[in-house]
């Protein structure tokens, strides 16, 4: 799949490319992209409206980057670097420090979300489509199902209970 993204959003990523930082576009963007693939050819261009970029750097660091663009650091539980209005985040866990693998580190980020629906990231560079939950599978036979033990979810935040009934009435489907 490929996913077409806004011109604020494509110069996030081509600069956070020149330097070597790893960078996907998470959660909605890639949900709503493979909710509308009806074509299921893998190859279809999809238009993402609401982009949230995960980066493998710190806050500091992408201000610096970011110097000569209108940036703002925002969020208190999840913090988020705005760039010229797109989400930039960096992994809400790290596994195991610095040094852990990419890998690692983004599954990591991606178990901390609410739904496996909204727990895939796309690589820019590769295409690919990272679904260590299987939210992909999920999407397709319209089931909402936590990430991990959906206890700790919900005792995370409470108001992912709302949002994961809101799914289900969005894609008719069921809660499990």
């Amino acid at each position: 799949m490929i996913l077409s993204v806004s011109e604020p959003a494509a110069l996030i990523l081509n600069r956070l490319g020149q330097e070597g930082i790893n960078a996907w576009v998470v959660g909605g963007a890639v949900r709503d992209s493979l909710a509308a693939d009806v074509a299921d050819d893998g190859q279809s261009v999809r238009t993402a409206a609401d982009i949230d970029i995960l980066v493998l750097s710190d806050f500091a660091r992408l201000q610096s980057l970011f110097a000569d663009r209108k940036v703002k650091v925002a969020g208190r539980v999840f913090p988020v670097c705005l760039v010229d209005g797109v989400e930039v985040s960096v992994p809400r866990r790290n596994p195991s420090g610095r040094n852990s693998r990419v890998s690692d580190r983004l599954t990591a980020d991606l178990a901390s979300r609410d739904l496996t629906i909204n727990a895939m990231a796309w690589d820019p560079h590769t295409h690919d489509i990272i679904d260590p939950f299987e939210g992909r599978k999920d999407l397709k036979n319209r089931v909402v199902r936590f990430t991990g033990n959906p206890d700790d979810r919900i005792l995370e935040d409470p108001v992912r209970m709302v949002r994961a009934c809101r799914f289900a009435a969005r894609f008719n489907g069921d809660i499990e």
